[in-house]
């Protein structure tokens, strides 16, 4: 999972449903333009998703799409 703030365009808001569909392994998709707020704690490792609604417009709101966290010996992905 990653972002991409430094693509021309703003995105548009894709979910990825044809990505999706033929490949289990992604857990999230959305083609907005943005970054990853990432902490690590002994506990966990939280990921937030920060998306900008227009990279052409200087000042633009930015919002979490998304946020996942891995807790230490817990297997599997949590959030969505």
């Amino acid at each position: 999972m990653c972002t991409s703030i430094t693509t021309t365009g703003n995105g548009t808001g894709s979910t990825g449903d044809p990505v999706m569909a033929w490949n289990p392994h992604p857990k999230f998709y959305n083609d907005n333009r943005g970054y990853v707020n990432t902490r690590i704690t002994k506990e966990a490792m939280t990921a937030e998703f920060r998306v900008l609604d227009y990279v052409t417009t200087p000042g633009s709101p930015v919002s979490t799409k998304a946020s996942f966290a891995i807790q230490d010996g817990v297997p599997g992905l949590v959030g969505g």
